[in-house]
């Protein structure tokens, strides 16, 4: 392997990365604690909403 496809599969992997996080932001994630109680949504970003 040399530079060059070393640096191609950069690229590549970069990019996967960038669209995998694009989908994960459009997620939700609830939790619950305390019998339901405290609810807690985050999205993605890891941002409360």
């Amino acid at each position: 392997m040399n530079i060059s496809d070393m640096m191609q599969q950069a690229k590549e992997f970069q990019k996967k990365m960038g669209d995998m996080q694009e989908e994960l932001a459009t997620k939700n994630v609830t939790g619950s604690a305390g019998g339901g109680m405290v609810n807690a949504t985050m999205n993605g970003r890891g941002e409360l909403v």
